[in-house]
This record gives C-alpha cells, sequence and structure tokens, in this order.
C-alpha cells in the first residue's frame, strides 16, 4: 500500500521544494570594498576565501586601487586562488567580472570550473603529457583547464581571450550546465603554483540562474556606468527595479541619472 497524504501535508511537501529551488539559485555581489586579506565577502555575507594559506610559495591577493589583486609579490610569491566552502551547494549559471587583464593569460585562470567536455583523441594527451607517470591524471588536469562555460564575452562580445589592456574590462562567463558553487574557483588553478589570474578584479557579480536579455542588459548596464567602460547597452528605465530583483546593490549609481533612450 502506498502512504496516504492530506492536501495540507502535499502542500507543505511542495512548498519545501519550491522553496529549495530557489535557494539553491542565490546570487551573489562581490565588491573589491568588502575582500579583507584571504576573504572576499559578498553583500549578503557569503564568503570566497583562499584555497591556500601563506607559505610554501603562496600568497594571499591583495586589495588596492579599488580592485583585488592575483599578480605575484615579486619575490617568488603567488597568488591563491578564491574558493566557496565545500559544502556550498548552490548553482553557479553566469558570472561577471569586472577586471583589469595585465598580462596575457588563459580565461580559465580568471575562472577555473569543472568541464563536461570529452576528449576523445587520448593518444594526442598522451603525448602531450607524456611525462606524467598517470595519464589519466594529466586527462583529467586538461579537461578541466578547458573549463565547462559554453559561451564567454569580452566587453559585449563573444570572444575566446582577453587582450591586456590598463582600462577596465567586463568578462562574462555562460555556463553549458549550472554547477556548484563549490566547484568553481576564482583567480587561478586551485592546484597549480604560478597559474593564477594576471591581473584584478574589481567586482564579481554570480548568478544562480542565466539571465534572460533584459537582466544581462541591466547588470551590464550597471557595471559600464559605475565603472565608465562605456559597453554597448540599452538604456531602461527598468534598470533599477531589474537589479533589486536580482538583489545588486547599485550603491546608488543611478540616483543621480536620467535614463535618457
Amino acid at each position: 500500500m502506498f502512504p496516504r497524504f492530506s492536501l495540507f501535508s502535499l502542500f507543505i511537501i511542495s512548498l519545501t521544494f519550491f522553496i529549495a529551488s530557489f535557494a539553491s539559485a542565490e546570487n551573489l555581489q562581490f565588491r573589491a570594498v568588502d575582500y579583507f586579506g584571504g576573504s572576499w565577502f559578498a553583500v549578503n555575507n557569503t564568503a570566497m576565501c583562499a584555497t591556500h594559506p601563506v607559505g610554501d610559495g603562496w600568497i594571499h591577493p591583495s586589495k588596492s586601487n579599488g580592485a583585488v589583486w592575483f599578480e605575484d609579490d615579486g619575490a617568488g610569491g603567488v597568488a591563491s586562488p578564491l574558493e566557496f566552502a565545500q559544502d556550498d551547494t548552490n548553482l553557479v549559471a553566469s558570472i561577471y567580472a569586472v577586471v583589469f587583464c595585465t598580462a596575457t593569460t588563459p580565461l580559465a585562470t580568471l575562472v577555473s570550473a569543472p568541464s563536461e567536455i570529452t576528449i576523445e583523441n587520448e593518444d594526442f594527451i598522451d603525448a602531450l603529457f607524456e611525462d606524467f607517470i598517470d595519464t589519466q591524471k594529466a586527462r583529467s588536469f586538461e579537461t578541466e583547464f578547458l573549463g565547462q562555460t559554453n559561451s564567454v564575452f569580452i566587453n559585449g562580445a563573444e570572444s575566446a581571450s582577453i587582450a591586456p589592456s590598463a582600462n577596465l574590462q567586463l568578462v562574462e562567463f555562460r555556463f553549458t550546465e549550472s554547477c556548484k558553487r563549490s566547484d568553481i574557483f576564482i583567480g587561478g588553478k586551485p592546484f597549480h603554483w604560478n597559474r593564477q589570474w594576471r591581473g584584478a578584479i574589481a567586482e564579481c557579480l554570480i548568478f544562480g540562474v542565466a539571465l534572460d536579455d533584459a537582466q544581462s542588459n541591466a547588470v551590464k548596464r550597471y557595471l559600464s556606468v559605475k565603472y565608465k567602460m562605456r559597453l554597448p547597452t540599452d538604456s531602461d528605465d527598468e534598470t533599477v527595479r531589474i537589479l533589486r530583483a536580482l538583489g545588486i546593490d547599485d550603491g546608488g549609481v543611478f540616483s543621480t541619472m536620467i535614463m535618457v533612450r
């Protein structure tokens, strides 16, 4: 026999799953002002912390000039990437990062994510990593390095690379499938020394669900105005409302602006 549930019990069960589905799609906003010695706090106090303690060639990212810097210290110390708690199962569907890029470096060092890409030519990978004793680990390293993003946009245009610049740039990652926050690293490769992001992050927005066109436009417009990046966005009277619905604090960016279409 199947257990019998009252309508009220079924309502409570349904409500629980409904709330849980939203809890797993939390949005986070990290601003440089909220970074303190190895810990970066979101507006809601969720933290990313340095993967490695200081020592054995590792240092913590530093904060200066309105950004969190991941470059080495000039004395052999390499900045540790940042990570979420291992039990953080909230989802990541897209990431928007306002960055300085000071040298040519793979975008996978800015955001490192697990990959579902399958490399079919195993002989090529074995030859590429022939010095590795365990080629399976080498193959795993290579696929992990490729990342799980479906597409990457630099300053609003789809691109697979970013050029060094003295100006701030916007990097947008859209994931093929959402992954857990505990599976991503910001600012470097977690277990590979000297594979960190070459530059800094001024602000990082992490979304648990894919944004629609209006939401994406609002986010890019906010970042464009705040950081004077002149990104291609549409003016929209709904920008502030959309940002609030996403849990993004615009810091008064639009409070004195006249929104002109």
